[in-house]
């Protein structure tokens, strides 16, 4: 904030113009402006306080008084002024020395507030009937504010208050009785959210409440884990659901790793702790450290159940720990590559659940066992899982879950080529998520909203889907989703034409992925280096780029990225002029995608073979091939970008001159109607005798 703009503040002008008497010949400079702007904001715009600041900046300057913040009641002084405007302190000890000795207490018992209160959480922590009544003449006193917080009457001192009467607290030695009397009330208050928080249904209000509370939420579990660690992980676990749905990940992770720390803690706490501190820290994409936290917390949690079978049949606690731990450790799994070891720790996990009669959690399981299925293109098996917990979550009103699985459906839909119907359910998910406050699932869903809207041809709304959840994800410091965010945001600009800076943003997601160990993010974005590499005509970078993706695809045994390198290095190849070589790379990648469900990329594909045969001087098998990539565009909706349908023109005009219009459009109705597996036989001809 430069100084022109600090000049519009009522406050600032008034600390300019008393700092002017003090010091005549001030000059506002920028710098000063910045320091000023900040100084008043903390003082809250309380006049006196501004004033004081103001008139001892030759001796204090306002950055000085800044670096010395916590000493502002005795800094903020004038040694010429008269009576209680002498000081800070001597005026609000002016104020307090009017009130009677009750209102003097309770003014000091509301010192334990951070952030505000409400008039029940006044009357409980200080212990007043009349709680209405003290608030009233504390008002009146101008100690005390009244908040416009809609249908809640709320309450606040001016932070500056706040720090006197915190002082008046201790010194009347009430202050140990204060603070239990408010981390009594904030446990109760986080108790009763926390069993909200897992009712979908009352979701949103109590999220909203925590959201008004957090001050006062963070202060009472400093006091609980000053109490002791188990204490403070008992209270961490009334408050991990909502770190987990705002995004406070980073916070949640740091308050559980603080209690663990603490030597001698019972098994069954520390197994919680652990398994709450894995989720966090899975969903900021730290895998490593996920796994370990959930992999002890699941031996703590098999070691109970082992000793006490019996219990176990009968779904006791245990039980319910360890299928969310081994959800926990599936998702670590599936997001790393190990498919095969993520389904088993899903469907142990999802038998749990059924022993259970855990109806959210057998949706939850059914979901990531679907999630996992599309991802391996097994879209069939995908489709079961995912209608079966859509079932379930209407049934019971999971909302948060709810918009998972449509989330998914719509991924689901978007393989098929059903444009229409993805977005339907990206829509629909995205309208609950923004509704109960989910910023994460926002994110992904307007990311995956930006890749079906640039398929049906928008390329413009689907960079500002993209934009905006690259802009979440990064706010949120969720290194996992902002990786993803980061890939189809580079994505819509390599198609738009924008090379440089879709470039950066698949560096930038290489770097994230690399550090977080997600091979098969990495995988996809070095074939995303690759393919912007070759548009540039950095042939060498370009394949540097595709060799280091093929090593990682091999390792991770993944038919769908193999595809996605062997298309790009056939790209690549047909660039420079290597056609046999191309050919090789577009049979092998055909071969592999004519055994997967996934069919979104197998249009593109067809337009590369066609542009390759007609290279390699075979243009009518160029023109069967075009035609054969229309039927798919046709059969499913997937629009071409501006620059790929540039391509096509031209081929297809290069072809018309050669063929002649009406023998090209007869080879590419016959390209329509033709088998593709018919086609991949003339094309593995084509590559023998090459």
């Amino acid at each position: 904030m430069g100084a022109r703009d600090v000049l519009s503040v009522e406050s600032v002008r008034l600390y300019l113009d008393r700092a002017s008497r003090a010091e005549p010949g001030l000059v506002l400079t920028d710098a000063l402006a910045a320091v000023v702007a900040q100084l008043v904001a903390r003082l809250e715009g309380l006049p006196l306080a501004i004033e004081l600041a103001a008139a001892c900046c030759r001796s204090i300057p306002p950055a000085e008084l800044l670096a010395r913040w916590d000493e502002r009641l005795d800094l903020l002084a004038d040694e010429a002024a008269e009576g209680r405007h002498r000081s800070l302190r001597v005026a609000l000890a002016w104020s307090h020395d009017l009130l009677p000795e009750r209102l003097q207490r309770y003014l000091a018992w509301l010192s334990v507030f951070r952030g505000g209160w409400s008039l029940a959480a006044a009357a409980s922590v200080g212990g007043e009937p009349d709680a209405l009544d003290l608030l009233a003449e504390l008002r009146d006193a101008s100690l005390v504010e009244v908040l416009d917080a809609g249908t809640e009457m709320r309450f606040r001192m001016l932070e500056t208050v706040r720090e006197f009467a915190a002082q008046k607290l201790a010194e009347r030695g009430d202050e140990p009785a204060a603070r239990a009397a408010h981390l009594r009330y904030c446990r109760e208050l986080a108790e009763e959210g926390s069993a909200c928080l897992e009712h979908e249904g009352e979701q949103r209000p109590w999220l909203v409440r925590f959201d008004t509370e957090v001050k006062n939420l963070r202060a009472a579990l400093a006091c609980a884990c000053a109490a002791g660690a188990e204490q403070g992980l008992e209270f961490a676990g009334l408050l991990w659901r909502y770190w987990l749905v705002r995004g406070c990940w980073a916070e949640g992770s740091s308050w559980l790793e603080r209690g663990l720390a603490a030597p001698g803690l019972p098994d069954p706490v520390r197994a919680r702790a652990l398994a709450w501190l894995g989720h966090l820290r899975f969903r900021r994409g730290l895998y490593a450290a996920a796994a370990e936290a959930l992999g002890e917390a699941l031996a703590l949690g098999e070691g109970q159940c082992y000793e006490r079978s019996l219990e176990l049949r009968r779904a006791d606690g245990n039980l319910w720990g360890v299928a969310a731990s081994l959800g926990n450790l599936g998702a670590v799994a599936a997001a790393t590559g190990d498919t095969a070891q993520a389904a088993a720790y899903l469907e142990e996990g999802l038998e749990c659940r059924r022993r259970l009669g855990d109806r959210r959690g057998v949706a939850a399981s059914l979901n990531n066992l679907g999630a996992l299925a599309y991802t391996e293109g097994r879209y069939l098996a995908a489709e079961g899982c995912l209608a079966e917990s859509l079932a379930i979550r209407q049934e019971i009103d999971d909302q948060p879950g709810l918009a998972t699985v449509l989330n998914d459906l719509g991924a689901l839909c978007h393989s098929r080529g059903q444009l229409d119907e993805a977005a339907g359910y990206y829509e629909r998910s995205l309208a609950i998520r923004r509704d109960i406050g989910d910023r994460r699932g926002v994110a992904v869903t307007l990311a995956n909203l930006g890749a079906v809207t640039r398929d049906r041809g928008d390329l413009a709304a689907a960079c500002r889907y993209c934009d905006e959840s690259v802009a979440l994800h990064r706010e949120m410091g969720d290194k996992r989703g902002l990786a993803r965010a980061l890939t189809s945001l580079g994505d819509l600009l390599a198609g738009g034409a924008e090379l440089p800076a879709a470039g950066r943003c698949h560096a930038e997601a290489l770097s994230i992925q690399t550090e977080i160990g997600d091979q098969r993010g990495a995988a996809l974005s070095l074939s995303n280096l690759g393919e912007v590499a070759r548009q540039e005509l950095r042939y060498a970078d370009a394949e540097g780029h595709y060799h280091r993706a093929a090593a990682l695809v091999a390792e991770l045994d993944d038919a769908w990225l193999r595809c996605v390198v062997e298309q790009g290095l056939g790209r690549l190849r047909a660039a420079q002029g290597r056609d046999r070589e191309a050919a090789a790379s577009y049979f092998e990648c055909l071969t592999i995608r004519l055994g997967l469900a996934e069919q979104r990329g197998l249009s593109g594909l067809l337009e590369d073979i066609a542009t390759l045969r007609d290279a390699m001087q075979a243009p009518e098998d160029a023109a069967r091939w075009l035609g054969a990539a229309e039927a798919e565009r046709e059969r499913t909706a997937i629009r071409r970008s501006a620059a790929t349908q540039a391509a096509v023109d031209r081929l297809a005009g290069g072809l018309g001159e050669r063929l002649g219009a009406e023998r090209l459009a007869a080879l590419r109705r016959a390209g329509r109607a033709a088998e593709i597996v018919d086609l991949r036989r003339a094309l593995a001809g084509a590559v023998a005798a090459a």
